[in-house]
């Protein structure tokens, strides 16, 4: 039997990140993987599992970078590793305009988008 592709493929990334949770003060971050389902920051700072956030993403590249996507979540886990945690969020119910911006996200992190990075420089002039 064919090995199956997965069906929430995930994918390596490298995000600026905040984890915001009302009542404290952003979390700031780095994505490290990222799934259709949730997204792995790696942060200075624990996040308490089970409570609610918005996560905000920008892909930073360097000649360019992306409008920040904030998507709501709610914070699963948090592991102490090597010098920072680990903090899993799954994403909460999202209108469509999210979905489709989180899947161009994807797309592009899977190489089936490409930049230009001319185009880019263009526009900022």
């Amino acid at each position: 039997m064919a090995a199956q592709p997965p069906l929430n493929p995930r994918f390596a990334c490298d995000l600026e990140a905040t984890i915001e949770i009302a009542g404290r003060p952003a979390v700031p971050g780095l994505a490290a993987e990222i799934t259709t389902t949730g997204v792995c920051v790696l942060t200075e700072i624990p996040v308490s599992p089970g409570s609610d956030a918005n996560i905000h993403l920008r892909l930073i590249l360097d000649w360019a970078e992306s409008d920040t996507l904030t998507m709501p979540g709610q914070v699963l886990w948090s592991t102490r590793t090597e010098g920072h945690f680990q903090v899993g969020v799954a994403f909460g119910q999202m209108p469509v305009e999210l979905w489709q911006r989180l899947d161009i996200l994807l797309r592009f992190l899977a190489g089936e988008i490409a930049l230009d990075p001319n185009r880019a420089e263009g526009a900022a002039s």
